[in-house]
């Protein structure tokens, strides 16, 4: 029995869209970490903000693509939709699910309705919100699955010709400093921060003989 329509994975126009998925997971491991290192967000209505909705959608649309495209069985092509489907759960689309589901916007949601009810007194609601944007910021991490998915593309078009192997070196040192410059940046954002503050900040005892304090005590 065989499936209708099926799109085949050496297509040009196959290669146009995985060339346009490569840019969004490109983009999409650049700018998760970024925003959790530097705590910056999307404003809301800006252009940045739809832009990520359409690398989310695009996301999800690879998802759908991926049960329409036929592969190679040695020198057999297979189209047949259950087959595909069978490789397909078997294989990538655990990860292409995990990374392509919106956390950040569902527990921003979440967030946003728990900060309205805190607003009435509800003073606990704050600190779940607290809590919860934190947890956002570590669940992002999960669409950089999508980086394996990235280097196999890379590595094929490598192989294919597409693209040389000095871009592919120049790619992976650009990936690593930018990761280790974040990474860095994340570190000494949250932990030597507050060590800092504390170490400056003065103790109640250097308060307590303090020159104020001692002539109170007199008087």
């Amino acid at each position: 029995e065989h499936c209708f329509a099926t799109i085949r994975p050496d297509s040009t126009s196959k290669l146009v869209f995985d060339i346009w998925l490569a840019v969004c997971i490109l983009y999409s491991i650049i700018i998760s970490p970024y925003r959790i290192a530097f705590e910056v967000e999307a404003a809301s209505g800006s252009g940045v903000y739809y832009w990520e909705w359409i690398v989310d959608g695009f996301f999800a649309l690879d998802i759908i693509i991926a049960f329409n495209t036929g592969y190679y069985d040695t020198d057999r092509y297979v189209h047949h939709r259950g087959m595909i489907a069978k490789r397909y759960f078997m294989g990538w689309f655990w990860i292409d699910l995990l990374s392509t589901i919106p956390y950040d916007y569902i527990l921003s949601a979440a967030a946003g309705g728990e900060g309205d009810s805190a607003s009435s007194g509800e003073m606990t609601n704050i600190s779940d919100a607290t809590n919860m944007l934190k947890i956002l910021r570590l669940i992002r991490l999960l669409k950089l699955f999508r980086m394996a998915k990235l280097a196999k593309a890379l590595l094929h078009w490598e192989e294919e010709g597409y693209i040389t192997q000095r871009f592919m070196q120049v790619l992976k040192m650009s990936t690593a400093i930018f990761y280790l410059g974040t990474s860095l940046h994340y570190h000494s954002h949250t932990l030597l921060s507050p060590l800092l503050s504390s170490a400056l900040s003065p103790s109640p005892l250097a308060l307590s003989f303090s020159p104020s304090s001692m002539s109170d005590s007199v008087s």
